[in-house]
Order: C-alpha cells, then sequence, then structure tokens
C-alpha cells in the first residue's frame, strides 16, 4: 500500500523563516486538512517524499481519539458505553469480540491503530451493499489496541459450511441466489475502486436462514490508485496465477479469479487443486509450469462438473462457462464483477421462473 500520495498543490514549501501550511494531503488511505507544521528539513525546506512523510507521521501521532476517529469519518465510541462478551474469532491481526450497547448486540474487531487506519479507509467507502458491515464507529481499549463497531454478522464462513455438508444442503435456485449476492458485493467494491486480495470461503459469511451473504477481511483490501505497491498473501488456493507470481500491477481481476473458484466451491462442492499443493512455493511452481504449456494442456484449479443439475438445460451450462471464463490463466479474458453480477441476476430469476 502506497504510504503516502501528494498533489502538485500539497504542501506550500516553507523557508527557514516559515512555516509549512499542508493544504490537503492523504497518508495511508487518510485525508488530512488545514494542519500546520513546521519545516525539519535541511534549508528548511520540505523537499522530498521522506520529509513529507516524517511530517505527517508527526501529525498522526499527536491526533486525539476524537480526531483519530474523524480523519475515518466514524464517530468516536466510548469504551465504557460497551459491554464486551466471548471472541468469536481470532486470527493473527485481530479478533472479534461481540458487544453490547444499549441492548443492541454488535461487534468490535479489534487490531492495532495501523490496520484500522487501513480498514477504516477501506470499510468507509463501501456503504451501499447490503454484504458488508454497518459501521457505527471506533473505539480505544488501550494505547495500541482499537476496535471497529460494526453490526454483528450472523451465520458460518462457507469453509466451515463446506467442512459440515451444509453446502450440499442448498438447492440450485438457492445457490444462484446466493451466487448472485456475492457476485453484486464484489461489483459494488469494485465500483468504488476496492480490490479485496483475498476473497475465499473463510472471508464470506453464509446466514442459512435468510440467505443473506457477507464479505469480510479486509486486511489485505487496497484502494486501486494506491494499488501495485504490495500485495497481501492471501489464501493461497485462491490467489490468481499473477498474484502468487507477484507480476503486473494489482487490478481486479485478480479477484474474479478468486471469485470463480469461490462459486465453483459452491456449486461443485469442490476445493480448487483438490487440496494436494500447500505451499507457497507449490502454488508458484504449479503456475509457472502452466505458463511454459499451451492453454489446452495447462492444469486447471478446478473442475466445474454440474452434472448433477439435470434438467436444467442451458441455464446451468451457462454457469459452468462463466466459472471456467473467471479461472481463465488470462487475466484479461476474466469477465468484470459487473458482468458477473447481472448474468448470475438474470440466472435467479430464470430458475425462479
Amino acid at each position: 500500500m502506497a504510504q503516502h500520495v501528494l498533489s502538485q498543490t500539497v504542501i506550500e514549501h516553507a523557508t527557514k523563516q516559515s512555516e509549512c501550511v499542508g493544504k490537503e494531503f492523504y497518508f495511508d488511505s487518510l485525508k488530512i486538512s488545514s494542519q500546520k507544521v513546521s519545516p525539519t528539513s535541511t534549508n528548511g525546506k520540505l523537499t522530498t517524499d521522506h520529509d513529507m512523510a516524517n511530517v505527517v507521521k508527526n501529525i498522526r501521532q499527536s491526533f486525539s481519539d476524537d480526531e483519530f476517529a474523524s480523519l475515518l469519518g466514524l464517530p468516536f465510541i466510548d469504551r465504557r458505553s460497551l459491554k464486551f462478551g466471548e471472541v468469536v474469532d481470532e486470527g493473527p491481526l485481530c479478533k472479534v469480540h461481540i458487544v453490547t450497547r444499549s441492548n443492541d448486540e454488535m461487534s468490535v474487531r479489534v487490531m492495532d491503530r495501523k490496520l484500522l487506519e487501513h480498514e477504516g479507509a477501506i470499510l468507509g467507502v463501501l456503504p451501499g451493499c447490503d454484504s458488508f458491515p454497518v459501521l457505527h464507529g471506533i473505539t480505544s481499549l488501550d494505547d495500541n489496541n482499537y476496535g471497529i463497531v460494526q453490526d454483528m454478522t450472523y451465520g458460518e464462513d462457507m469453509e466451515m459450511m463446506r467442512f459440515n455438508g451444509d453446502l450440499e444442503q442448498f438447492s440450485l435456485d438457492q445457490k444462484l441466489q446466493l451466487a448472485s449476492q456475492l457476485c453484486a458485493a464484489v461489483a459494488h467494491m469494485h465500483s468504488v475502486g476496492i480490490v479485496h486480495q483475498n476473497i475465499c470461503p473463510q472471508s464470506i459469511i453464509i446466514n442459512k436462514k435468510t440467505l443473506k451473504v457477507s464479505l469480510r477481511d479486509f486486511t489485505n483490501a487496497e484502494k486501486l490508485y494506491d494499488a501495485g505497491k504490495s500485495r497481501g498473501l492471501g489464501e493461497l488456493p485462491y490467489m490468481a496465477p499473477e498474484a502468487i507470481l507477484d507480476r503486473g500491477e494489482t487490478s481486479f481481476k485478480e479477484d474474479i479469479w478468486s471469485l470463480g473458484l469461490v462459486l465453483a466451491l459452491l456449486f461443485t462442492g469442490r476445493k480448487p487443486y483438490n487440496s494436494e499443493l500447500f505451499g507457497l512455493e507449490d502454488f508458484m511452481d504449479l503456475h509457472i509450469a502452466n505458463q511454459n504449456r499451451p492453454r489446452y494442456a495447462q492444469k486447471r484449479p478446478t473442475s466445474v462438473d454440474l452434472k448433477r443439475y439435470q434438467g436444467q438445460g442451458t441455464l446451468i451450462e451457462q454457469v459452468g462457462m462463466l466459472i471456467n471464463l473467471s479461472v481463465c490463466s488470462t487475466p484479461e479474458l476474466r469477465p468484470s464483477a459487473k458482468y458477473l453480477s447481472a448474468a448470475f441476476t438474470m440466472f435467479q430469476s430464470a430458475a425462479e421462473a
């Protein structure tokens, strides 16, 4: 992720006798305005990106919790107004608590300040789609740990549902409904310039009762204009070849590959590559070998065998074709999320007719 993006009119360069006035600039995706800072570089001038970054870093560290929250466009919530319950999910970078606030059940994702800046800036541009969490604000647990307060997401992740056999209980109509929601969520995310970089069964929550799909885990997500600087390491079996090999700049097409594999899992119950590969080097070797083969001889990540859906005519054939196209080894040939969303909405309507 780019650490700072500066425009031509960002900073009025200071002389020894004057101070530097920040007009408008970005740091870790946060917009900071009307800040006055004193020059610290040689001859009193801010002449390099390093100087700029140090200035912004000093500003950022001086923010109060309320000011920090306002930079994210979210209210600050006093921790004392939250009653913390059990931990329902925990990973290497954050953990999720159930909390109650005024008798309303919510969740708090606890993480360090730097990660919260990143996720807060990403989640702040996602409203407008029911598959993303509704944010209520941020809270501070101590000097190092903060939390994003959001609506509680009910359901199980797709990997757990696959393991328990729950995915097999959905009818074709229900699977098309779930696929339509998921594609719409990714299309909305891409429309506001966000690439997720870790779409996988563990990042998708399904409520079996309401059939609502939720997309979570934006640790690796990037605003596309910031992307290309670094790639997060997602769930290896679901990462696109160009992401694993770190070739080219980050693009929405990486998400399409991952989305295609998740859709294949939904409709067939099969994990990519039959789980025969385990480490990064294994996947790198596979994708390098594939690039040296003609396309017809390349090892495909999944078998989209939809014979179980007998009697569905061309509809299920078109579903299989779209999934296969989504995991094409040539990124440019993969369809957009907007196209997939429109197609699966049409498939859902056709199945219900």
